[in-house]
């Protein structure tokens, strides 16, 4: 009997043990590269030119008789003060550095995505 009561105290004791024993977690860090697709770039830009006139006092008449019969006798026509020729210059130029400078921030980004 007394044998009887170790073996179920040492059978209950074993049971309990294994309960309370916790696996051993691990935690690991594992840096995934992902590699980013080059896209293609985008086609040219085909721009359309552009006539500019110098109209002054001394070709004023021959300008409005030319504008006249090219524009089947209306008379239309656009201008720009020097100062606004000007600011177009400079708006395109800074489009240019803008666009250039985007240009090589890909180029950087793309040569990142390769060099890994």
């Amino acid at each position: 009997m007394a044998l009887k009561k170790s073996l179920i105290i040492l059978s209950a004791l074993l049971v309990l043990t294994n309960c309370t024993a916790t696996p051993q977690v691990i935690t690991e860090q594992v840096f995934v590269d992902r590699p980013i697709s080059i896209q293609p770039r985008p086609d040219g830009v085909d721009l359309n030119d552009v006539k500019f006139h110098v109209v002054t006092a001394d070709n004023l008449e021959e300008f409005i008789e030319s504008m006249k019969s090219r524009n089947g006798g209306r008379l239309v026509f656009i201008a720009l003060t020097v100062e606004g020729y000007e600011s177009l210059s400079i708006n395109v130029a800074e489009l240019r550095r803008y666009i250039e400078q985007q240009k090589e921030l890909i180029v950087y980004y793309e040569k990142q995505s390769v060099s890994k």
